[in-house]
């Protein structure tokens, strides 16, 4: 969420059937009548393999800013593996929850510094991780004031604000999936800034553009971020434990975060599908360069 500045288990069952087997005489018994002649029956003609046309290349509006299309940050190659020590086991409180989140922005910032260096962009780390409850906004600490709504973590001015109560709850394990899931995607906007994305990206770019057009521009800016979050969970996989549970969790997580989810329905972060679709993408490819949502189709951004 970017804040404006301003198992399923397979069973199968196998059943075996014991057969007793019974002694037949049997006799051969000749025949008067002529045994007719079978025609085979043809076999059916198989049916042409059909050509598939190739995918329509999106043409990508000569308003839509170039820093968006084809940024730097795009052809730096992979995201490098860092030495991270988290905590281990999944954070069970709001303090846990925010020691959790501040050893993991250091490892985000030290895995994301060269890449943004060799792009040529001025790093700088996340200046402010804090925690608020969503349910108590008079306690909300000042640099997470007005959070926005149906957010479970938000980023804003080099700050991300967790709304902790959504990460603690009766299933650790999927818990703490869902949380490195939505900070990393926080720290893909902080990475959108610090490329000069969020700067030139505006909604208006286009003239008088719909409701439609804005909501999907709005989920090419996200959907990226959950890319850029992937990339770096997917080239620090051995650091996350990611094997076993925990991946299988992630993708988990990945999958059910949909629009479609939410109530009411706001067509801003992505499908279930399209948000599974760039997440795992950039998990795969841990690099940057497979999260380019600004030239993709529309149909793998909806």
């Amino acid at each position: 969420m970017l804040k404006a500045a301003g198992f399923a288990v397979l069973a199968v069952a196998v059943a075996v059937v014991a057969g007793v087997g019974t002694a037949v005489r049997s006799e051969v018994v000749a025949v008067s009548q002529p045994v007719p002649t079978l025609t085979p029956t043809p076999a059916p003609r198989p049916k042409p393999i059909p050509v598939l046309k190739p995918t329509p290349i999106f043409r990508v509006e000569a308003t839509r800013p170039k820093v968006v299309v084809a940024n730097r940050l795009y052809s730096q190659g992979k995201v490098p593996a860092v030495p991270c020590a988290l905590p281990g086991r999944p954070p069970l409180s709001k303090a846990e929850l925010l020691s959790y989140a501040r050893v993991m922005v250091k490892c985000l910032d030290q895995a994301w510094r060269p890449v943004v260096v060799a792009a040529k962009l001025k790093f700088r780390p996340v200046a402010l991780v804090e925690v608020y409850d969503s349910r108590k906004p008079a306690a909300t600490p000042r640099a997470c004031e007005d959070p926005p709504k149906r957010a479970g973590a938000f980023y804003s001015d080099d700050k991300i604000c967790i709304n902790w109560p959504e990460y603690i709850g009766t299933f650790p394990i999927r818990d703490e999936a869902t949380f490195r899931d939505a900070f990393a995607h926080e720290y893909g906007h902080h990475l959108q800034n610090l490329a000069g994305i969020l700067d030139s990206y505006e909604l208006g770019h286009r003239k008088k553009p719909t409701k439609a057009v804005q909501l999907e521009d709005e989920r090419r800016l996200e959907l990226q971020a959950n890319c850029l979050g992937g990339a770096f969970l997917g080239a620090n996989s051995v650091s996350f434990d990611l094997f076993g549970p925990k991946y299988l969790e992630l993708q988990y997580v990945a999958k059910h975060q949909g629009d479609e989810l939410s109530a009411p329905v706001i067509r801003d972060h992505g499908s279930g599908s399209s948000r599974a679709r760039w997440t795992l993408a950039g998990l795969y490819q841990a690099s940057p360069s497979a999260c380019n949502t600004f030239t993709a189709p529309p149909i793998e951004v909806s």
